[in-house]
């Protein structure tokens, strides 16, 4: 995989950090389902424990930590895993590029959780739609299949002996 970033290197002192430009690529993410809920969901949840319904940025005032700013953030080339082991369903699947922008910028600054939220969430649902396109082709190139065994059976039953 690689992993660029550029900083706004006089931002490092203050009180929310700005990140110019983030480029993540040919990385692999791993999405595993469980009922109704996923390992990067629970993950946010984790993430998301600490903030208080309604506390958007406790870090300026209490001095807890920075808040963050990622003006660009791209993905390209990631490959993914999506299991579903209660329908014994595994997917290879490999994301299209995903360009998020302006993270933090409307609110002066995201907490950590915010950012991991607007971040895992775009590589989440490329990553579940992908694999649910995937398993659809896989479904429909079946159903050809047996059409086409179907008709070819049906053809050669009609076939008399010596023609």
């Amino acid at each position: 995989g690689q992993f660029a970033i550029q900083l706004d290197a006089k931002s490092l002192t203050s009180d929310t950090i700005v990140i110019k430009g983030i480029k993540v690529a040919e990385a692999h993410l791993n999405v595993l389902q469980d009922g109704n809920r996923n390992n990067l969901q629970m993950l946010l949840a984790n993430l998301q424990q600490g903030e208080q319904p309604g506390e958007s940025a406790p870090a300026e005032d209490s001095g807890e930590g920075k808040l963050l700013i990622i003006d660009r953030l791209t993905f390209s080339g990631i490959g993914a895993s999506v299991s579903v082991p209660d329908l014994e369903e595994q997917r290879e699947v490999e994301l299209p590029p995903i360009d998020v922008t302006g993270i933090g910028r409307d609110t002066n600054g995201a907490t950590a959780a915010q950012v991991a939220e607007q971040v895992l969430q775009p590589l989440l649902e490329a990553a579940i739609a992908s694999a649910a396109a995937q398993a659809v082709r896989d479904r429909a190139s079946e159903k050809v299949d047996e059409a086409v065994g179907g008709f070819l059976k049906k053809l050669g039953g009609n076939r008399k002996d010596g023609e």
